[in-house]
């Protein structure tokens, strides 16, 4: 009985530690800020929209997801894939004019 307390005020102050940590997280601005926000510019828009945690088609954005990482020879390899795939397309529709 003595662990299952123990293990309820940690869980506790796990609680209280991630909502003092949530709180320093969050923005503090102006009023002046707040109303440049309500003009619906690109910038304020976009800003909005990360604040708000969502991605462009307004559907819930997955951290993380937006960025993939590869090395320079796989971007390479990726980029002459498109140009020869490209070229492939380019070389078939002129050859279906022709004929």
């Amino acid at each position: 009985m003595h662990e299952v307390v123990e293990h309820t005020n940690l869980v506790g102050k796990n609680r209280t530690e991630n909502y003092a940590a949530a709180r320093k997280n969050t923005v503090q601005c102006s009023d002046e800020f707040k109303e440049l926000l309500t003009v619906p510019t690109p910038g304020a828009l976009n800003l909005n929209r990360h604040l708000s945690g969502l991605n462009s088609k307004g559907t819930a954005a997955k951290p993380g997801s937006s960025i993939q990482s590869i090395s320079a020879s796989e971007l390479l390899k990726q980029q002459k894939q498109q140009l020869l795939d490209s070229r492939k397309r380019r070389s078939e529709e002129i050859q279906k004019r022709f004929i």
